[in-house]
């Protein structure tokens, strides 16, 4: 299975995530889990735009399931051109919060606090399974 960065519909070769730019951070081999580790595989090639993966334990891979990777920090693909057109849309209809998701770090909050105008002080909710550091 491979994981290109431009795909929008998978096969029985590969899928498309949520935050393509993960494909980055991936190095060979890093394990991969995907619905909440129902699924594992191994990265065994870098490519340009792409990682190949060697399932290591397979199922039938349903969308809109989760994905994780060993030693690898979400928050290190930053936040990406779709995040800010969603938080251009929040500050364009004066939304009072904005929940984030894969907070691992204060550093992530930051990020996100960046895109927002200097003046808006929309609420921001950190949601992160470990205490931040």
């Amino acid at each position: 299975m491979w994981f290109p960065k431009k795909i929008t519909v998978g096969n029985q070769f590969g899928c498309g995530l949520n935050y393509p730019s993960i494909v980055d951070v991936l190095e060979v081999g890093a394990s991969v889990f995907i619905d909440d580790g129902t699924i594992k595989l191994t990265v065994t090639k870098k490519l340009e735009d792409a990682v190949e993966t060697t399932v290591v334990v397979g199922g039938l891979l349903k969308p809109k399931k989760g994905f994780s990777a060993e030693g690898i920090s979400l928050s290190s693909a930053g936040v990406s051109e779709k995040d800010k057109a969603g938080i251009d849309l929040m500050e364009k209809y004066q939304a009072d919060a904005l929940a984030i998701s894969f907070v691992q770090t204060k550093q992530d909050i930051l990020e996100v606090r960046k895109v927002l105008s200097k003046d808006n002080k929309m609420m921001l909710i950190a949601k992160s399974k470990q205490p931040m550091v």
